[in-house]
């Protein structure tokens, strides 16, 4: 029985794609070639997948949070390239980058709450989130955010659509400022980090297919 194992890292692979192939697919098909095993498991369940994909115009971007995984879509796939890897305590490492989290939402965005569609970026949805995965990878201890005293500013939302597998979701785009003047210290410590876990994670539904791109923005 093939074991996947999940290291404190997440290693970022590049590996080609037509314009409008399925990623999970595409994923899925390339670890088949080399592990039929981890395929079926990639495949299988309702769980959360160990990877995240961002698109481009013949290609996608891999996030894999699995050594694994990693190894397997670079052997699948002999034009595959490693891009880079990072690993948590990196991300912890670098601290926080002031009161102000500017962060722009890059491909539509939403959330499941008791079987609805939720497309609002509130402090509980987008930190939780990240905190929910961050800690289902068994990764580094950190503080809980009180996400109550999380302030938030819309500076231009917009919904959109974006195609994943056979159906047509929509997500919000846009950029939202989380004023974080009213955390302690620790607490501010890892909403950065969550920030920066979700740059490589991406938020909320449909990661793996693209959506919930999320990119840390510089303070104004």
């Amino acid at each position: 029985m093939t074991t996947m194992i999940t290291t404190s890292a997440v290693t970022v692979i590049l590996i080609s794609a037509d314009k409008d192939a399925n990623p999970i697919e595409r994923v899925v098909s390339t670890v088949a070639r080399v592990d039929m095993m981890l395929a079926d498991r990639l495949h299988d369940g309702d769980g959360v997948r160990p990877y995240s994909v961002a698109r481009r115009a013949r290609a996608l971007d891999v996030y894999a949070f699995d050594d694994d995984l990693a190894s397997a879509l670079l052997r699948g796939d002999t034009d595959a390239k490693l891009v880079t890897r990072c690993r948590a305590d990196d991300l912890l490492a670098r601290g926080d980058g002031g009161d102000m989290l500017r962060l722009s939402f890059e491909t539509p965005c939403h959330f499941r709450t008791s079987g609805m569609d939720y497309q609002i970026p509130d402090p509980f949805h987008v930190f939780g989130s990240l905190m929910d995965r961050w800690r289902g990878l068994a990764w580094p201890d950190m503080a809980s955010p009180d996400r109550k005293r999380i302030g938030v500013w819309l500076e231009g939302l917009e919904s959109r659509t974006m195609r994943c597998g056979g159906q047509v979701h929509r997500g919000f785009v846009g950029s939202v400022r989380y004023d974080l003047r009213g955390l302690r210290d620790e607490e501010r410590h890892s909403v950065w980090t969550l920030a920066r876990f979700g740059e490589y994670r991406g938020v909320g539904k449909h990661t793996t297919s693209g959506m919930g791109r999320v990119r840390i923005m510089s303070a104004r």
